[in-house]
């Protein structure tokens, strides 16, 4: 979809078939959840060791109903950040990758979601033949069940690899080509004025 006001074109994650993207979903979800689970199950058995006159103390029980509704909120921010739509956007200057997601744990500085500039990009390839990418732990995807014959390696000149599963990826790389190619004459143009 391109957007004629700001000249940007979105492409969604190709995850092969709707089972798959349930699935995926589904997962992330149960991961999610897991990770709320301990937390509770953390403060609950923290607060049992406690002593009686410490736990009855009113610092101790406002910290624990803060606590409460900190992961309470957190669980809700996760469940609703899962099921925003994930897709890549492509800008004037600029690759979003929308994960709307936590990161690996490969990837934990990465936050939500990637950034990257078509200047710092050094390469990007596909290769339909190679589903080289099928061990997901090496990935910076929110998700394990995605088409593997259609993803997309881009690599930033900081060494870090993006790998992209979008649907229409022949498109997606002829849109890339002709940003960075735009965004290359602009900048070459900016120069010489």
């Amino acid at each position: 979809m391109e957007d004629k006001d700001y000249n940007f074109k979105e492409y969604e994650f190709d995850f092969g078939n709707p089972f798959k993207k349930f699935l995926s979903y589904a997962l992330c979800c149960f991961f999610y959840l897991s990770i709320i689970f301990y937390l509770f199950f953390g403060i609950f058995a923290l607060l049992a060791y406690i002593d009686d006159s410490v736990r009855n103390s009113l610092f101790v029980k406002v910290l624990f109903y803060v606590l409460i509704a900190m992961i309470t909120a957190f669980a809700i921010f996760l469940t609703v950040l899962n099921f925003r739509p994930k897709k890549v956007v492509l800008t004037n200057y600029a690759i979003d990758i929308q994960r709307n997601s936590l990161p690996s744990l490969y990837h934990i500085n990465r936050g939500f979601n990637d950034y990257i500039m078509y200047s710092d990009i050094e390469y990007y390839d596909f290769d339909e033949q190679a589903p080289s990418y099928r061990f997901y732990h090496l990935m910076d995807l929110p998700f394990i069940y995605y088409n593997y014959y259609s993803v997309v390696k881009i690599k930033d000149k900081k060494g870090r690899l993006y790998h992209i599963p979008v649907k229409n990826v022949v498109d997606f790389i002829c849109d890339l080509d002709e940003k960075t190619e735009q965004f290359e004459a602009s900048k070459t143009s900016k120069n010489n004025c």
